[in-house]
């Protein structure tokens, strides 16, 4: 326990008192519904934003104002610090909000009107710090870690009340980013895309042209999936049938320059059909066609193509591709809205690109938008490392969208290496690193390294909420890109 500890608590000494010694508190009749609790309060919060972050930035400069003698305060508050817990009155300012108040004094409060508990900026910076650093750790087992310090018993309320300050914390680091990046003028949409990775895009003047102007590597990864809020009912069949959505509303949404939405994603949804019969078997004209019974599939795979879905040639290697993609479709049994990740990452292991794979495998729309924006982004000699890019580059040649910048700025795929040795060995001359000119000791695999470092963010994402699973994603970055820069400046 703190020195200025003033209770064995993290509830106010004064609410306390009240519910001993009555017995009961009043409460004024409510007619309000739980709902659409979480977007009321995301509204009041969001017209406080503009506030909060001018009041941050001053107390981050000239640290706690002076309060003068004869200044009226607002009713007790319990602050959680690092150190302890105690009650402090904050000044009455007319001019301004209680929240903006708190948080000129260097605190944020657990509601955006009348918070009764508010974190130290120290708090919510070191949770930021460490979440950012070790995935694993959850926002449950800091709260208990902190309530061991304080001495004080754990309450699931406590993880709640962190969470929602944590909220309107990145929240005013997200305000000031974005005003650093607009007076830097660096708020341009591909900016940041541009420069993400000094070593692959950083060109010095007179330097020679490479064969390929940089080489980047892309894959789904299907370990951050998240758990659909819905009503399940049993089929006659044995299946599991979602029948209603009961997830509450939130439209927060985290604007990142490499996360693409699922608005731009869907635009390429219509490019590839899904093929009736597999192309491997093409050559095998007294096969019937698997009926729907016998693979189970998502509403969003009914018309969408897969990424081999536009091939045309009969394939071995899209055979084994497809069979496998099969196995991993049944195992997510149609109770997770987002089924994963598809990332494009530099060679160095910074990610470029990123976008939601929502009530699907792994479709040809995702590995369309995010080829889409990198050739936009990056331009001509782009050379893609793909598991499948022996048959994903006919679909994007065929793309109606897509196909023509692909062939405009001269832009290749290639296979990965390791995944290459599962090709045959003709696929392999053609599209194996090892033999195309300009890739060089390249294996193309890093996808796999990154996603052996996220994967340890599946814990914490697979039962929250949308806008939480993209938040978890976004603190990670740091874990993600900080080796590469620190690997990079390091003295040889």
């Amino acid at each position: 326990m703190g020195d200025n500890d003033m209770g064995n608590d993290w509830t106010s000494d004064t609410a306390t008192s009240k519910r001993y010694k009555t017995g009961f508190v009043y409460r004024q009749e409510d007619g309000r519904t739980r709902h659409d609790r979480i977007q009321r309060q995301n509204k009041a919060w969001e017209l406080m934003y503009p506030q909060m972050t001018e009041a941050y930035l001053e107390w981050g400069y000239h640290g706690t104002p002076n309060v003068p003698e004869n200044s009226n305060f607002h009713p007790d508050v319990r602050v959680i610090e690092l150190n302890g817990s105690r009650d402090i009155q904050f000044p009455l300012n007319i001019d301004q909000s209680f929240i903006v108040t708190m948080v000129r004094h260097g605190y944020i409060g657990t509601a955006p009107l009348h918070p009764s508990l508010a974190f130290s900026c120290q708090v919510l910076e070191l949770v930021r710090v460490l979440t950012a650093r070790c995935p694993q750790l959850s926002l449950q087992s800091f709260v208990k870690s902190l309530c061991d310090l304080h001495r004080v018993p754990y309450r699931a309320t406590f993880r709640n009340h962190l969470s929602t300050a944590l909220d309107a914390y990145l929240g005013i680091l997200r305000q000031i980013k974005a005003q650093i990046n607009m007076v830097l003028q660096q708020d341009h949409p591909h900016w940041h895309l541009k420069n993400t990775c000094p070593s692959c895009m950083y060109v010095l003047e007179e330097e020679p042209k490479m064969e390929f102007s940089m080489l980047v590597a892309m894959d789904g990864n299907e370990s951050l999936k998240r758990v659909e809020h819905a009503q399940r009912e049993k089929t006659s069949d044995g299946g599991i049938h979602s029948s209603q959505n009961i997830e509450r509303p939130d439209s927060r949404y985290i604007q990142d320059h490499m996360y693409l939405n699922e608005a731009q994603v869907n635009y390429f949804r219509h490019e590839v059909k899904q093929q009736k019969v597999k192309a491997a078997d093409l050559c095998q004209p007294d096969l019937v066609a698997p009926s729907p019974a016998m693979r189970p599939v998502f509403a969003a795979d009914a018309d969408e193509g897969q990424p081999i879905d536009g091939v045309d040639q009969p394939n071995p290697c899209i055979e084994r591709w497809e069979n496998l993609a099969d196995d991993s479709t049944k195992k997510h049994l149609g109770i997770f809205h987002e089924t994963g990740l598809f990332v494009a990452v530099c060679r160095h292991g910074c990610a470029l690109v990123m976008c939601d794979m929502v009530q699907s495998g792994e479709l040809a729309k995702y590995g369309l938008a995010v080829t889409n924006e990198l050739l936009d982004a990056f331009g001509p000699g782009l050379m893609l490392g793909y598991n499948i890019g022996c048959g994903f580059s006919a679909t994007v040649n065929n793309s109606k969208l897509v196909g023509p910048k692909l062939r405009q700025h001269h832009a290749q795929f290639c296979v990965g290496s390791f995944h290459g040795h599962a090709h045959c060995r003709s696929c392999q001359l053609d599209w194996h690193p090892l033999y195309i000119k300009g890739c060089g000791l390249e294996d193309f695999e890093t996808c796999e390294r990154v996603f052996s470092r996220s994967n340890a963010l599946a814990s914490s994402t697979w039962h929250t909420s949308a806008f939480h699973r993209q938040k978890v994603a976004e603190m990670s970055k740091l874990r993600t890109t900080s080796p590469h820069y620190h690997h990079a400046s390091r003295p040889q």
